[in-house]
């Protein structure tokens, strides 16, 4: 897993809601934020999860089966989670 691979996701992610910030968009897809190196999984998010995630900055968003047992879950949400540190 890679810290960069994480950070270029966040990055991506972050441009998503800024384009359907635009549209007031309820909810809409993003891609999981695990660091895997052939991760393409996506998630829907509701905007409103998708900015509260966004207030602490070391947090991320993964899908269920890609958290890893060092990953401190701070968040359960239908079809994804919220991990807190960036993993290496």
């Amino acid at each position: 897993m890679s810290v960069g691979r994480q950070a270029l996701r966040r990055k991506v992610n972050e441009r998503i809601r800024a384009l359907h910030r635009e549209y007031a968009a309820a909810q809409y897809e993003v891609f999981c934020e695990c660091g895997r190196v052939r991760c393409n999984d996506r998630v829907v998010v509701a905007a409103e999860a998708y900015d509260e995630l966004r207030r602490v900055p070391s947090r991320s968003l993964v899908t269920p089966a890609h958290a890893g047992g060092a990953d401190r879950v701070v968040g359960t949400y239908d079809g994804f989670l919220v991990v807190e540190g960036w993993r290496v």
